[in-house]
């Protein structure tokens, strides 16, 4: 598994690593000298460029996303920047890997914003960099975090566009969260084994109670003592799409086992059906959930060429 760690909370520039590894929003505040009096693992095994193809103007590439180039100055660029953030840095692959995916998201988030006739103002920018400004203590402890973290002021402003670019498009993605959506309430049981599983169907056809064989052997630790019950959920919150898929064809009621997931073999009972609007606590994971499942469907229909290996 790779590791990351930051220095101070995770960069805030870095729009499409957040959406990647976090979701992060709002406003980082800068620690004015934070990375000077701390040590940074960088990953300084060389590039091998040999094999990358230019384009018209003679620059290396590493990728074209829907035929935009990437160039390896924007990769070289993105990942000292990114390194400057880390006190740690695991797995150097994974770093790199990280970094050429956020650049090809990135520019498919800039094509998709294009498209939908999204941009964020100069007049919007400068308004927003002044909040950082604020947040460091003036220009002295600004100017010295742009500094420490690499950036020029023009960067900076092209990386916050993208940044704010981000958050309006997952704003837009996000919308239908505003009002209800289709949930079930549903309870299951949980087994390793199959036979078993089929076993405790065949009691519950027989007359069983089900929250009675649910606390008695699901290993969901989390729900058995309360019959199985999983509560309400939209289909994007369970982690298995078979799960979800039993969970919303059934009437409420009827009962459907064993079904096989990562995590074992379920019973599965659908209780209630029904529009609601979602619950503010579910609200910022299942955006994010929303947000990743729509920049896939993004990522499976475009045509990506990548050039840089390892």
């Amino acid at each position: 598994m790779s590791v990351f760690v930051f220095k101070h909370g995770l960069p805030i520039l870095f729009a499409a690593v957040c959406v990647m590894m976090t979701g992060c929003g709002g406003n980082a505040a800068p620690t004015e000298g934070a990375a000077q009096n701390l040590e940074v693992a960088p990953t300084n095994a060389p590039i091998d460029t040999s094999a990358l193809p230019t384009d018209e103007n003679g620059q290396t590439l590493v990728a074209r996303v829907n035929g935009q180039a990437i160039t390896l100055a924007e990769y070289q660029v993105t990942l000292s920047r990114f390194e400057q953030q880390l006190l740690v840095v695991a797995d150097e692959a994974s770093l790199r890997a990280a970094v050429l995916g956020t650049l090809v998201e990135q520019a498919l988030i800039d094509q998709q914003a294009a498209s939908d006739g999204i941009a964020i103002t100069e007049d919007e920018l400068t308004v927003e960099v002044q909040t950082y400004v604020d947040q460091a203590g003036g220009a002295p402890g600004w100017n010295e975090w742009l500094r420490v973290n690499g950036y020029n002021e023009a960067d900076f402003r092209d990386s916050l566009r993208q940044s704010m670019t981000v958050n309006r498009l997952r704003d837009r993605v996000t919308a239908p969260l505003n009002g209800n959506l289709p949930q079930v309430r549903a309870r299951h049981i949980l087994v390793t084994d199959e036979a078993e599983a089929t076993a405790i169907m065949l009691q519950i056809q027989g007359g069983a109670d089900f929250a009675t064989v649910a606390a008695a052997f699901s290993i969901d630790m989390t729900t058995k003592d309360n019959g199985g019950d999983l509560g309400w959920f939209t289909r994007e919150e369970l982690l298995d799409a078979t799960l979800a898929d039993a969970a919303f064809s059934l009437e409420p009621g009827n009962i459907i086992g064993p079904i096989r997931t990562s995590l074992g073999y379920h019973i599965l009972q659908t209780l209630e059906r029904g529009e609601r609007p979602v619950e503010e606590a579910k609200r910022p994971q299942l955006a994010q959930s929303l947000f990743n499942a729509w920049l896939q469907t993004l990522t499976q229909a475009a045509e990506i060429e990548y050039y840089l290996q390892g």
